[in-house]
């Protein structure tokens, strides 16, 4: 079942990675900066939850996006769902953009990475998820992050957030696991690296006998730059 009282920072996992560039590590920082900016790119969405999946479709022009909603749940939507959508997406788009940067800078605690593992190729950085508003603080704040970074860039090239204890997100809903899995990859062939698949799975219950259980995989494809085609 689905519940809304779960935080959309926490179930989309749509806010990506980031902290305070004056207290990143320098590796952690020179690969934020490697990183893209979907939005500056078109490209397709496939999302699948339990209950539901969509496929929609983002065209990047002269710094503008245009969202469409190809199907929902199989179907072609009927007019006034895809005028809800254009405009819900046209709000959320807008306010990403406000924002700037290419969304690396909102998510981790104050100088919280700490390097765990460190190969010739890789580093993983643990960190402490920031909240994207007071309404989030506790539930963030419960939470624990990996980054494994690609010296090659260096580039992000995963992220995982997990709970450390059990979460109350509202009264009489416990969470009682969340797991959520980001993967970056090239956007084009020497491209810079963007979002490729973002897998977030969630059990909990609610009034302590409802199960809630949500396994969402979004899945990022068909890059390419404004005026390209998709291959």
């Amino acid at each position: 079942m689905t519940t809304r009282a779960i935080p959309a920072t926490v179930i989309t996992a749509t806010c990506l990675v980031a902290s305070c560039a004056w207290a990143n590590p320098p590796l952690v920082e020179e690969a934020f900066a490697n990183m893209g900016n979907k939005l500056d790119w078109s490209f397709t969405v496939a999302t699948d939850t339990l209950e539901s999946s969509r496929i929609e479709q983002h065209v990047a022009s002269g710094g503008e996006s245009d969202w469409t909603l190809v199907t929902l749940d199989g179907e072609t939507p009927a007019d006034e769902a895809q005028r809800e959508y254009r405009e819900r997406k046209a709000k959320e788009t807008q306010k990403r953009r406000e924002r700037g940067g290419n969304g690396f800078d909102t998510i981790a605690v104050d100088d919280s990475f700490e390097l765990i593992e460190e190969t010739d190729t890789h580093a993983v950085f643990s960190f402490q998820p920031a909240p994207d508003s007071d309404d989030d603080e506790k539930i963030m704040s419960m939470l624990r992050g990996l980054m494994k970074i690609n010296k090659a860039g260096p580039y992000v090239e995963s992220l995982q957030m997990n709970n450390s204890g059990k979460l109350k997100p509202a009264p009489m809903v416990r969470i009682h696991s969340l797991t959520i899995d980001i993967q970056f990859g090239p956007a084009s062939d020497g491209g810079p690296w963007v979002p490729m698949s973002n897998t977030t799975v969630l059990e909990g219950k609610m009034a302590g006998f409802k199960k809630i259980n949500q396994n969402t995989t979004i899945r990022y494809s068909d890059y390419s730059a404004p005026g390209q085609a998709s291959e």
